[in-house]
């Protein structure tokens, strides 16, 4: 498979996804400027808080995937699997593609083929960080064998 092809599929959906959070703290802003005070201050308080506590998500949200579109941009031609690769795994002969880095959901490449995006942080991501291809790795009881690594 193309690692570009794969990549820009992959990208597409970071940046979908990265305008989705940027309406999202547009519209939060706005909620925030339009909170008028009530007579019960610690309501208004409360209020302002939980918008000031989503926009803060909203923003390291952000600043994740953008730090994940460079690193996705990244060609990784080393010999252990690390951030920004994409895994091909093997599972009761069914073949798994995997992109390590921002878990945004499945993605699909040519209409056909799922990749299934997970963070570093996930047990598969723990898991398959810092090996190699011909690697066999557990999870869940479940023997996985890595069939290549781009």
């Amino acid at each position: 498979m193309k690692r570009s092809l794969i990549i820009a599929e992959i990208q597409t959906q970071f940046k979908l996804l990265k305008d989705e959070l940027k309406q999202e703290l547009l519209d939060l802003q706005l909620s925030l400027q339009q909170e008028t005070k009530s007579s019960m201050g610690d309501k208004y308080e409360t209020q302002r808080e939980m918008i000031q506590q989503e926009i803060s998500r909203n923003l390291e949200q952000l600043a994740v995937l953008d730090d994940q579109l460079l690193v996705s941009e990244l060609n990784p031609k080393l010999d252990t699997i690390q951030n920004g690769n994409i895994v091909e795994l093997i599972l009761n002969k069914q073949t798994i593609l995997i992109f390590i880095g921002v878990s945004i959901g499945n993605v699909k490449y040519e209409n056909t083929s799922i990749i299934k995006t997970i963070s570093l942080d996930s047990p598969l991501g723990k898991l398959l960080i810092g090996k190699k291809k011909g690697d066999k790795i557990i999870l869940n009881q479940n023997p996985y064998l890595i069939q290549d690594c781009y």
